[in-house]
Formats: C-alpha cells, sequence, structure tokens
C-alpha cells in the first residue's frame, strides 16, 4: 500500500501533464461538439491514455536517476575509502581495547605472576604512538601504562600494595574505553540507546 501511495505521489508530480493534457482534451470535445463535428471519442480517448502514460513514464524516469544518483553516491571511490579507513580505525581501537583488557585482567588478578604479561606488556608500550593522532586516547594509554608497569613490578617482587593498584588499573581502563569511545563515536551510540 506504501508503495501505492509513493507511486501516486509521484505521478502527481507530473500533474502538469496530466492536467494541461486533459484540458485540451476537454477543449477539443467542446470545440468539436459545438461544431457539430462527428469526430470520434477513439481519438481523444487515445490522447488521453498517451498523456497518462507520458505522466507515468516521466515519474518512472525520475525516482529510477534519482536510484541511480543515490547508488553511485554509495559506491564512489571517495566513500569505498572512507568506509574503509572507518573500518581500519574501529579495528585498530578494538585491537587496543583488548590488548588493555588482558593486560589489566592479568595483572588486577590475584594469580601468581605470569610470564606471558613481559611480551604483552612490551607490545602495549610500543602503542601510544600509533594513536598520536588522538591525544585523549595517547594520554590515557601513557597512564594506564604508568600503572600496568607499577603492578607488573609490584606482583613481581610481591610488594604490598597491590590493592591500591588494581584500583587504579580499573579506573585507567575505564578512562582510556572512554576514550576509545569519543574518538570512534560509540559514546554517542550508547547515549542513543540509553
Amino acid at each position: 500500500m506504501n508503495d501505492l501511495v509513493l507511486f501516486v505521489k509521484s505521478i502527481w508530480r507530473h500533474s502538469v501533464i496530466l492536467l494541461t493534457g486533459s484540458a485540451v482534451v476537454a477543449i477539443l470535445t467542446f470545440w468539436e461538439h459545438w461544431r457539430g463535428s462527428a469526430v470520434k471519442g477513439d481519438i481523444f480517448l487515445g490522447l488521453t491514455i498517451f498523456l497518462f502514460v507520458w505522466a507515468v513514464f516521466r515519474a518512472w524516469r525520475d525516482e529510477r536517476r534519482r536510484a541511480i544518483a543515490a547508488e553511485a553516491s554509495k559506491t564512489s571511490p571517495e566513500a569505498i575509502l572512507a568506509e574503509a579507513h572507518v573500518e581500519e580505525l574501529a579495528a585498530r581501537f578494538f585491537a587496543l581495547e583488548e590488548l588493555a583488557g588482558q593486560l589489566v585482567e592479568e595483572l588486577a588478578s590475584h594469580r601468581p605472576f605470569s610470564l606471558i604479561v613481559g611480551p604483552k606488556l612490551e607490545e602495549y608500550r610500543q602503542v601510544a604512538g600509533r594513536f598520536a593522532r588522538y591525544d585523549d586516547v595517547r594520554r590515557a594509554i601513557l597512564k594506564l601504562q604508568n600503572t600496568l608497569d607499577r603492578m607488573y613490578v609490584a606482583k613481581r617482587d610481591h610488594e604490598d600494595d597491590q590493592e591500591i593498584l588494581r584500583s587504579e588499573l580499573h579506573s585507567d581502563m575505564k578512562k582510556l574505553l572512554n576514550a576509545c569511545d569519543h574518538v570512534t563515536g560509540r559514546d554517542k551510540l550508547h547515549h542513543a540507546r540509553a
């Protein structure tokens, strides 16, 4: 039913053809009737049908052009590159969040010290340079890195201030996630869902 309404609206935009044509047909019919001529109504009926078909064709043509233009704008090289850039950026942020989350979970846990933390921590130290364009994210990465390093030493050396550092780890992780969400626009998505 909705498609029918859209179709009628589209034809209505081309109603000048129909109205003008109908007026001409009415005038010709009246003229021929007034002159007493026996012109067959088939000619006028054919003209009316032709005008209706012409209005429908123009409505179809305009909608088709609009659809082709919309499709072309979606698949333009600039749109494809922009979409690829957004996807690559999102993948980089997700990888950062995943690495940071693994380190926080491992170091904040009460499990014994794990040897795999060292290489992951070294990998995390290299991350800040990849996000130099996003100052808030870079600062959050460095802040979390500092707390991760301190927790690494405290856990390795069995120091007593681990509980305070656990609290700092979770706080710094939240700050990093918020900074990432702000850059990627996910904070707007969270607010829209709420």
